[in-house]
């Protein structure tokens, strides 16, 4: 990896970071706000943007199940982080 992709790579999680910090002292109490989530929530959104009835269906589906269906988008379309 090259050193500019890895300051890349750095800056984004250092961003994700902060806005989780920034999140979770915003709504103090409030839970789902760790940088784990917001990358989850991300990819989600990436995910499902693509494909309305997948996002009729997560409403509908467990978490563990949006879970799979978001890897399976994913790992089949390539999202790029």
């Amino acid at each position: 990896m090259s050193k500019a992709k890895k300051l890349m790579v750095g800056e984004k999680l250092l961003w994700r970071n902060w806005l989780a910090e920034e999140l979770q002292k915003e709504f103090v109490g409030a839970k789902g706000f760790s940088a784990q989530n917001l990358w989850n929530m991300r990819m989600y959104f990436i995910a499902y943007q693509a494909h309305p009835k997948l996002q009729t269906l997560s409403r509908e589906t467990s978490w563990s199940h949006n879970e799979l269906f978001a890897d399976e988008i994913h790992s089949t379309s390539k999202i790029k982080n």
